[in-house]
């Protein structure tokens, strides 16, 4: 079911929602597990940037996830056309995730599933892809605003830290690739055991 929900999260009107069958294979992908266990213990304890400003914003919200620390983090990634924002569509994402048999989304984004359909039809398989996001902002506002105000919020008001997001992804994705490079007699062939 699609539920519509106006911009503070109350419930509007109810569709069905029902994913055409035969598709599946370009909605969801798995990453290989392998890579992603690599990818953690290469990267998890990489020193992250943050910022005074970020650290501010995040303290808006109540949840001890929202306030934390950056950190290097696994999760569902859901995408689409739809602009997931707002505790509405927040709902909807999570009610789609689940359709789908994944877990909890921790990120919403755009590109990954067109690329990783691209990469699956030219080099016939996903299992080299990883994707690193970068969290700058929150899919909604604190408890205290709408989803309007959070999306036009007044000057000074901004999650802040992108630079530092765009520094921590270069870090991050870096520190993966230079492993690899400088292991390639065991990469070259495909994603070896974990050790």
């Amino acid at each position: 079911m699609i539920t519509i929900w106006d911009t503070v999260g109350h419930r509007k009107k109810d569709w069905a929602f029902i994913p055409r069958k035969g598709y599946e294979n370009i909605r969801r992908y798995q990453l290989d597990p392998t890579l992603v266990s690599w990818a953690m213990k290469i990267t998890d304890k990489t020193p992250l940037l943050d910022s005074e400003g970020a650290q501010k914003y995040r303290q808006r919200y109540p949840d001890d996830n929202a306030r934390r620390s950056p950190k290097v983090l696994t999760g569902t990634h859901i995408t689409g056309d739809t602009f997931f924002h707002g505790p509405g569509m927040s709902k909807e994402a999570q009610y789609i995730a689940k359709l789908y048999g994944a877990d909890d989304y921790l990120a919403t984004e755009m590109e990954i599933a067109a690329i990783t359909q691209v990469i699956a039809r030219t080099q016939g398989t996903t299992q080299r892809v990883l994707s690193l996001r970068g969290a700058v902002n929150f899919d909604q506002g604190n408890p205290n605003e709408t989803t309007l105000e959070h999306l036009d919020p007044a000057p000074g008001q901004t999650a802040g830290g992108f630079k530092e997001t765009v520094e921590n992804i270069a870090k991050v994705g870096g520190e993966m690739t230079d492993y690899i490079v400088s292991h390639w007699d065991t990469w070259q062939n495909g994603v070896p055991p974990l050790k």
